[in-house]
């Protein structure tokens, strides 16, 4: 049970740390290259990947907590962070995508 905790948790941060990753890659190609003809076809190519990364966020977490619940595990203040994160780095995504694709 704990090295299924430990691999979800490691699938989680993961999902983090791409996302992060994708956010950085995307305000960076848009900010540089806003009037390229190519922006959208690479923005389009980098989707399918952020949706990836967010499955593997928020599937990690899920699974996570759904394995600590049944040992019996409490949710640390550490938990409550991470699950913060996450939920700030897709409301950060999808305010990007409101306001760069209108």
């Amino acid at each position: 049970m704990q090295k299924a905790i430990k691999c979800s948790r490691i699938i989680a941060w993961l999902g983090i740390i791409l996302n992060v990753i994708l956010l950085s890659i995307v305000f960076i190609l848009y900010n540089a290259y806003f009037d390229a003809s190519w922006i959208v076809t690479a923005l389009n190519i980098l989707y399918p990947i952020a949706v990836i990364a967010e499955i593997m966020m928020f599937g990690g977490l899920v699974v996570k907590a759904i394995l600590e619940y049944k040992s019996g595990v409490r949710p640390t203040r550490r938990d409550l962070i991470v699950i913060l994160v996450a939920v700030a780095v897709v409301v950060i995504y999808y305010l990007a995508k409101l306001l760069f694709f209108k």
